[in-house]
């Protein structure tokens, strides 16, 4: 077969397939995490503000993409998802421009745009629509934004380049800050390259030009963000949240000590969880992909955007699949290039391209079956038919949707269960109150939440817990809500220090139970809530 006609063929194949996973990206649900950005994102559609009207620990900007998503679409889940589809349709086309300015084949970049993206759709509904979802687009579009073909004079051009990268990387840094660490390495390897090229150290005038582009640039998103925040009122809650919360919840897991076996696992878990075919890659890298191809990639350049996301990972001793999202296409084009080296080799040797192919073929199915999935029970492949079923099927949609969705300790059916009897039972603008981790009921029942706390980790781990309750206390006698739910069997030590669940947690507030016994009546449970309604005013 023709160099051509393979090209031709695997850009087409690998544009399909892309079609596909975006397809299937635009039918999930929400987990558990997304349902909190939700609410927090109605909250700032209503004119609200996170952390004072609406609160969770995580930095600001994927309430503002949740926003976004509501104010275009409306409340429907696939709103968020037609931004995330929108920005990874992005990647394959961005790493293209991006190895071909280094002077390497565009069609590495494409490919591995096209595995990155596999990759994430495949971590499926859980750990998608994720900070680092986002982010990992934002440090694709900056690393493409400050490298142009090869070339020695530096002009205002690039200033404006730093500028937005900088932007791009402040923006990704308020997704989750190590997302924005990448700036620094990169202006490094940005200067070291130039000086190389150019014989000489950069003039004083042209350095500091682009080094305070690039520090403008990332200052502009917190401010502005910053400026929203004073204007709402709401800039003590985000300092508290932000500097007061998360540091003590990043403790659980991390510290000095931790560090470097938090490292190696963090580095372990990338290369072997997502798919065992990118642990081959650096294992073989040094030895089989010359220094020529390594420059014609921009070697440097991908290990200073992609390396730090992974640091963070590390310091914050958090291990979940969606943490990794923001080096997934730089580790995918590392993989993609010792792969392309190693059949240039082959090649060399006499290999005919028909063997060739079939290799890489090998390869292209090692990356599709192997890796760690959500759901071991039910693998991407299978999830993809039961969508399929749920469109041509109505009658079976909420049971396939509930099997999709279901996954630890939560329950799709018995949330939406109690979303069902909330519109049924209370009226629409009625206050009801979920003690536990599921605010994607205040979501699907389009009850308001009686209170600025969504859910009760605040209340349930020991450096929150006094001025939590208290706090939680003011909302609910100033807005007695309706109905009460408490939560059974939602464990998570990771996030609560603890394996209590929310039921076993209620005295953390030591007048919660008084205050429920004295004005609430039990209504129903089930292997999930116990759901009380109010009998009279609140005390």
């Amino acid at each position: 077969m023709r160099p051509s006609r393979i090209r031709t063929l695997t850009i087409l194949v690998a544009t399909a397939f892309q079609a596909l996973l975006l397809a299937n990206l635009l039918l999930f649900e929400y987990g558990r995490d997304q349902g909190i950005y939700a609410v927090v994102g109605n909250a700032i559609v209503r004119g609200g503000a996170p952390y004072r009207d609406a609160w969770d620990f995580k930095p600001p900007a994927i309430f503002f993409l949740f926003a976004a998503a509501r104010a275009l679409f409306g409340g429907a889940h696939w709103g968020i998802r037609v931004l995330e589809a929108s920005a990874w349709v992005t990647v394959p086309f961005c790493l293209a421009r991006f190895v071909a300015q280094c002077g390497g084949k565009w069609l590495l970049g494409f490919v591995a745009g096209i595995v990155a993206t596999y990759i994430e759709v495949r971590t499926e509904y859980w750990h998608t629509g994720q900070p680092e979802s986002f982010g990992a687009v934002l440090l694709v579009w900056a690393l493409t934004m400050v490298t142009r073909p090869r070339s020695d004079a530096i002009g205002r051009a690039d200033t404006w380049r730093w500028l937005c990268a900088g932007a791009l990387f402040g923006a990704a840094g308020l997704l989750k800050p190590p997302l924005g660490g990448g700036a620094v390495p990169l202006l490094g390897v940005w200067i070291a390259e130039r000086r190389r090229r150019i014989g000489r150290a950069l003039g004083p005038r042209a350095l500091a030009e682009v080094t305070l582009a690039t520090l403008a640039g990332m200052a502009l998103p917190p401010l502005l963000v910053g400026a929203y925040f004073f204007r709402h009122g709401a800039l003590g809650d985000l300092i508290d949240a932000l500097f007061g919360f998360a540091p003590h919840y990043t403790s659980l897991g991390s510290g000095p000590a931790r560090l470097p076996a938090n490292l190696a696992r963090a580095a372990w878990e990338l290369l072997t969880c997502f798919s065992p075919m990118l642990a081959i890659s650096p294992l073989v890298f040094t030895r089989v992909v010359p220094t020529e191809m390594r420059a014609q990639i921009g070697l440097e350049s991908v290990v200073a955007v992609g390396v730090v996301p992974l640091l963070g990972v590390a310091v914050q001793g958090k291990f979940f699949p969606y943490h990794y999202e923001g080096c997934l296409p730089f580790a995918c084009l590392c993989a993609v290039t010792v792969y392309a080296a190693i059949g240039a080799r082959l090649l060399a040797h006499g290999v005919t391209r028909k063997a060739i192919f079939a290799a890489l073929t090998a390869v292209v199915a090692g990356f599709l079956i192997c890796g760690q999935y959500i759901n071991p029970q039910a693998q991407f492949w299978d999830r993809m038919a039961m969508r399929g079923e749920a469109i041509t099927h109505p009658s079976r949609r909420a049971r396939l949707n509930d099997a999709m969705t279901s996954d630890a300790d939560v329950r799709s059916a018995e949330n939406e269960r109690l979303s069902d009897w909330l519109r049924v039972a209370t009226k629409p603008d009625a206050p009801v109150f979920v003690w536990g981790f599921e605010p994607v009921v205040y979501d699907t029942s389009g009850r308001p939440c009686a209170s600025r706390y969504v859910y009760d980790v605040p209340q349930r781990v020991p450096w929150a817990r006094d001025r939590a309750c208290r706090m939680l206390k003011a909302d609910l006698h100033e807005n007695p809500p309706e109905v009460v739910a408490i939560e059974h069997e939602d464990r998570f030590p990771d996030v609560t220090g603890d394996t209590l669940d929310s039921a076993e947690a209620v005295a953390a507030c030591d007048w919660l139970p008084q205050w429920l016994e004295a004005n609430y009546f039990p209504e129903w449970d089930s292997i999930k809530f116990m759901v009380f309604r109010r009998a009279k005013p609140a005390m």
